[in-house]
Parts: C-alpha cells; sequence; structure tokens
C-alpha cells in the first residue's frame, strides 16, 4: 500500500514515518488543548515524548548488527551450495548436492531448500516434478 502524505510517497509505514506523521500533526494542533492546572499546553510533553521515542526507534532501526550463530552457520552452509553448484555442469536436486558434498549430507532436505530458497544468486527451475538449482549468470 502506497500513501501520499504532504506530496510524498510512502511505500512502507514504519514507526519512525508514522511517529514524523504524528509530530507533524500535533504541531499543526499545538496550543488547542490547555492543561487546566498548568495553563500550558498539553501537546507539548506529547511532543516531546513522542521525538524521544522516534529518536530510539531511529538509532535501533540503524544499529550495526551482528549476525547471529544460525545466520553464520547457514551462510558456511550457503557457500558449500555455491561451490558444489559451480563444479556442476547441469542444474542439481538437492539430492544430488547432498551427494556431492559430505557437508550436506548430514543436512536435512528442508534445511537445504530452505537455505537455497533465500540465495539471491540461485535460479530454480522444475525438470519433471524435481526441482533443480543453479548458479544465476
Amino acid at each position: 500500500m502506497t500513501y501520499n502524505i504532504h506530496n510524498t510517497q510512502i511505500d512502507k509505514m514504519t514507526y519512525v514515518t508514522a511517529l514524523t506523521i504524528a509530530l507533524e500533526a500535533l504541531d499543526m494542533a499545538m496550543g488547542s488543548v490547555v492543561d487546566s492546572e498548568t495553563e500550558a499546553p498539553v501537546y507539548e510533553k506529547v511532543i516531546e515524548k513522542l521525538t524521544a521515542l522516534r529518536a530510539q526507534t531511529e538509532k535501533r532501526n540503524n544499529a550495526d548488527r551482528k549476525p547471529t550463530k544460525k545466520q553464520v552457520e547457514n551462510q558456511g552452509i550457503a557457500d558449500c551450495i555455491r561451490t558444489v553448484l559451480r563444479n556442476s555442469d547441469a542444474p542439481l536436486s538437492i539430492g544430488e548436492m547432498r551427494e556431492a558434498h559430505d557437508q550436506l549430507a548430514l543436512l536435512s532436505p528442508q534445511k537445504l531448500t530452505g537455505i537455497v530458497s533465500h540465495m539471491a544468486d540461485v535460479t530454480r527451475t522444475v525438470e519433471k516434478r524435481v526441482n533443480k538449482y543453479s548458479l544465476t549468470e
């Protein structure tokens, strides 16, 4: 879904985008609601909290995260798959990949299929109802 806000196309509504829009809306309505005890505009406190929340969300989204243990393990498996496919003349099925490499033989076909499906440089073709994989040229 695409949003059009202030003549700006926004494809994805993120927390940061939503907070920015809320801050703009509050800024336009500023001063219309007054606290009965302090006679101060209520929106100033809300804007202060939302601004802090937006900064915290931006900081969290921009943080460089190190890969998890599983991601590192899966990257090693993906490298093995690339090596097997690079050494092959024809597209291979998951079973053929498992036969071609000892480390891949230890893994389940489901795990290999999951890893292969997330690899951008691998193309899947179907031959006689069997999925075959090859490296993208």
